[in-house]
């Protein structure tokens, strides 16, 4: 088995994340994400038997919110230590599916609803707002066996990425890359607030150096206003990182794509701060302004 993890959604190995806070206690129980046993070897065909039995029985729900957890012909946390002993050997493909099949596993409950869907008047397709409690109890499920097997420290992220969302049996990786997109725009939002500060000054200082421009306290006030709206442009990088992500054409070319993705994200959150240093003190030095 792995003992690393992948940030686009494949099964590694982590420690069990910790209870999630702000969910009723009645449904305490419910929430906890089944979650196989990392330490336990299974025999490989003994494995397969019941990931395929599994997949069998997940198929006969898809497009299902909820399933009956007495279908499964074994305990879960059984089937979930199945994909665990079979993720070590598994391509990053598959290993990707496999993670998709342990969300789908956490919304098989005791005693589901016959008949559970989004109220209408949500506001795009599989997504409402309040939540359901039980649907909100499986959402915890869900974020945290993907927080887990992607060695995140907390299923708090996950859950914020997948808030209000119905997630279906069968479109798990619609959430898994909910929860990529949301922690691409996290981490690129605090990396331009960190860069911001740094790049900005650099440009103003240089716009100076080279005699384009002179020291005035407005330029500096207007670059500090900018910093405090630097997350949004991590916003603005996740969203180009998101939309190379899901081009089918770049999918199919990760050699060019992940260079280009992360240039790009690099490219905007330190480059426009920069240029923005060198054209604020300009500007301003040129209309003459203190």
């Amino acid at each position: 088995m792995s003992d690393g993890f992948d940030v686009d959604g494949v099964i590694g190995r982590s420690s069990t994340p910790a209870d999630a806070a702000g969910v009723p206690a009645e449904w305490a129980r419910l929430r906890r994400p089944i979650l196989g046993e990392a330490d336990a070897v299974m025999d490989p065909a003994e494995a397969r038997d019941l990931v395929d039995e599994f997949r069998r029985v997940r198929d006969r729900h898809r497009d299902r919110f909820v399933a009956p957890a007495t279908e499964l012909f074994t305990d879960p946390a059984r089937i979930a230590t199945a994909y665990l002993n079979l993720a070590g050997a598994a391509t990053l493909d598959l290993r990707r599916h496999q993670l998709e099949d342990l969300v789908d596993l956490q919304s098989f409950i005791d005693d589901p609803p016959a008949d559970l869907a989004p109220p209408r008047g949500s506001s795009e397709p599989g997504v409402t707002s309040p939540a359901d409690p039980l649907i909100e109890a499986i959402r915890w499920r869900q974020a945290g066996v993907i927080a887990w097997a992607m060695g995140h420290p907390s299923e708090v992220a996950a859950h914020n990425a997948i808030r209000g969302r119905w997630t279906a049996i069968g479109d798990a990786r619609a959430a898994i890359d909910l929860v990529n997109h949301y922690r691409d725009e996290q981490t690129l939002g605090l990396g331009a607030t960190a860069l911001w500060l740094v790049a900005a000054p650099a440009g103003y200082l240089i716009a100076i150096l080279l005699g384009l421009a002179g020291p005035t306290i407005v330029a500096l006030v207007l670059l500090a206003i900018g910093w405090l709206l630097s997350p949004s442009l991590g916003s603005v990088a996740g969203a180009i990182e998101w939309r190379i992500q899901r081009s089918g054409w770049m999918r199919r070319h990760p050699a060019i794509s992940e260079p280009l993705e992360r240039g790009l994200g690099f490219g905007l959150i330190a480059g426009v701060p920069f240029v923005a240093g060198v054209l604020v003190a300009m500007v301003v030095s040129n209309l003459g302004w203190p």
